[in-house]
């Protein structure tokens, strides 16, 4: 037998990722196709944020995915797609569908991620996603108000803190209904104060959630 065959992918890997399927990957190396594991679902290009590096606030208010579209897509997918990432895009959230759209995709059997600017969180959606995700993640990209607030193009002067906070209440729910949910923080490199910012920020004694 093939030893890729012979894997035991429920002790080393998630099962999102190629290397836990050897029977999916056997067959790539041999016939040069199969289906894919994971699958990327953008439910809205809209933001809430104006990034210099992003078209933002200038997309059309209608780019976004209905529920019904949503489901249907998963629909499709389901059959061999096993992980699902929520992402943009834009921001997802800003679609009011997406959090029915993830309970779905994990009602299906799919492992669900969520990538998030983390601003528009609250206490419904958070309670309603925590057990749905295998993961979120939150896009920061900054170590203070002042530059999360430029670098996001929002008038809001407490922007980082309110990020900040909705994780906060993300640790807390995800204790409070004991999931497994994977909470991870981001930041983008591409900024040229970006090794100064990350470092500030990861010394923030007050910053530690």
């Amino acid at each position: 037998m093939d030893p890729l065959l012979t894997v035991n992918q429920s002790t080393v890997l998630s099962r999102s990722k190629i290397f836990a399927h050897p029977n999916r990957l056997a067959e790539w190396l041999i016939t040069g196709t199969t289906h894919p594991i994971t699958a990327q679902l953008d439910p809205s290009n809209k933001c809430n944020y104006d990034c210099n590096q992003c078209a933002g606030l200038r997309i059309d208010r209608n780019a976004e995915l209905t529920l019904d579209q949503m489901k249907r897509i998963v629909n499709q997918l389901s059959p061999f797609v096993k992980g699902m990432e929520f992402t943009g895009g834009g921001e997802p959230l800003i679609n009011r569908d997406t959090p029915d759209a993830i309970d779905y995709a994990y009602e299906k059997g799919i492992d669900v991620g969520l990538v998030t600017h983390g601003r528009l969180l609250n206490e419904r959606i958070i309670s309603q996603i925590i057990n749905s995700c295998t993961y979120i993640r939150i896009s920061l990209d900054a170590s203070d108000n002042a530059t999360h607030r430029l670098r996001k193009g929002t008038q809001d002067n407490s922007s980082l803190d309110n990020v900040l906070h909705n994780v906060t209440n993300l640790i807390k729910e995800k204790s409070l209904q004991q999931s497994s949910c994977t909470i991870g923080l981001s930041y983008l490199t591409d900024f040229d104060d970006t090794f100064d910012s990350l470092n500030a920020f990861a010394m923030q004694k007050e910053y530690a959630i």
